[in-house]
């Protein structure tokens, strides 16, 4: 009979706790645990303090199966994490081979000698079991004890991920037969979420008890999500296309699209390298904010050409070659020159797709134009078509820049699923 299996993440380091550092680690190792059916009971932070770091752990262990930490394994004197664990284990501390190793292979081949410092590294508590660091110098440790498992990793993003994907998820999915758990998110555009609340609530009071229902607002949408958990797999599926072909029905065409418990730019990652197609950007207000998203999923370079900032005019003609007669005539923000943008990047890229913006984001007007600040044209070309829509996303710069990114991003995923 499966069981529901909990975990909490704790991650270290005074940066997060001033903001310096977003915790993008505790967001990964959440997702990943919740695709194997591990419900994540709490995620908090804590500075690198021995006794914070206890506090959280005797708190923890209380109520989850799993403990996972990042951060502070690193060499220098504020990483504490390994030395608290060690105390708190009544363990000692005891240099382990294939860690050390690992060091000096890493060291060899950049050429640097091997120090005292980086040989501490390779110490771990003895009751640790040590998890292998292929991509970094810090292994990870895992301590079974009666009620719970605890485990260490790095804090740096890629040693984490690492171990966590090659060691921990693997280790957990074989030991746990967990329940499965089940999301799916619908895209809402138009209206507000107090609206969509109010035409869903029936639909939410007769929800069966292992579903539930979110509401994720955010620049120029609402997002859905459905969650389910179960030990049948084929049921949960069975109940949760139900579930969502009764939300279509009911909302009807402000239905932007759906998908798994992803991000968009994941999203369209896969329809691109599934399709074997390519996509290139052409940006004046948004200054390369749309190719930062596409570039944050690992294996964009798959589909993602390359991207032009074409902030001022003179830009625009001068790499992209639009006819600066076009400017002039039809201004700098305006549907012909977003198509006519989108069109020469196609062309300087060689790309099957290309998404265009140009826009004035404010706090003032634009020169050479009259368009009201909040006034996007975001563009998009194919060898089949080239077309551009037209938005005012307000008047405060942060939210014109993130909507428009997220309406170029939700455009061309649109375009390609209709093959235009």
């Amino acid at each position: 009979m499966s069981q529901i299996y909990r975990a909490e993440i704790i991650t270290i380091g005074e940066e997060l706790l001033i903001g310096h550092t977003r915790d993008a680690n505790a967001n990964f190792i959440a997702k990943n645990l919740d695709s194997i059916g591990i419900e994540i009971y709490q995620i908090r932070s804590v500075p690198d303090d021995s006794e914070r770091i206890v506090k959280a752990i005797s708190e923890a262990k209380k109520v989850v199966d799993f403990i996972i930490l990042t951060g502070g394994l690193g060499p220098t004197r504020d990483d504490v994490t390994k030395m608290t664990l060690c105390n708190y284990f009544n363990d000692i501390l005891v240099e382990n081979s294939n860690a050390l190793k690992n060091i000096r292979l890493i060291l060899s081949k950049l050429k640097i000698e091997i120090s005292e410092l980086n040989r501490k590294q390779a110490q771990v508590p003895s009751s640790a079991k040590v998890l292998p660091n292929k991509v970094g110098m810090a292994p990870g440790m895992w301590f079974d004890r009666d009620d719970y498992t605890l485990i260490s990793l790095p804090g740096v993003p890629t040693e984490m991920r690492h171990i966590l994907l090659t060691s921990v998820i693997p280790t957990i999915q074989k030991q746990c037969n967990a329940f499965y758990i089940m999301h799916k998110t619908i895209y809402v555009n138009k209206i507000p979420e107090s609206r969509i609340a109010y035409i869903l609530s029936d639909f939410e009071k007769k929800l069966p008890s292992n579903f539930s229902l979110a509401y994720l607002p955010s620049v120029g949408r609402v997002a859905l999500r459905i969650s389910g958990k179960g030990p049948k797999k084929i049921e949960l599926n069975r109940v949760m296309t139900i579930l969502v072909a009764s939300v279509y029905r009911i909302l009807g065409s402000v239905v932007g699209g759906t998908s798994e418990f992803e991000e968009i730019e994941k999203i369209i990652l896969d329809e691109f390298t599934r399709r074997h197609i390519t996509l290139c950007t052409s940006e004046s207000c948004t200054g390369g904010a749309v190719s930062n998203r596409l570039v944050s999923e690992s294996g964009s370079s798959q589909y993602f050409k390359g991207g032009v900032v074409c902030y001022d005019s003179d830009a625009k003609v001068d790499i992209l070659k639009i006819d600066k007669s076009l400017i002039e005539k039809f201004s700098a923000v305006s549907s012909s020159i977003a198509e006519e943008m989108a069109v020469k990047t196609r062309v300087l890229f060689k790309t099957d797709y290309a998404i265009s913006i140009t826009g004035n984001a404010g706090p003032k007007k634009d020169k050479g134009s009259d368009a009201p600040v909040g006034t996007v044209f975001i563009g998009i070309a194919s060898e089949k078509k080239v077309f551009s829509r037209g938005f005012n996303f307000g008047e405060n710069r942060e939210d014109v820049i993130n909507r428009a990114v997220s309406k170029s991003l939700e455009l061309i995923l649109d375009t390609v699923r209709r093959r235009q």
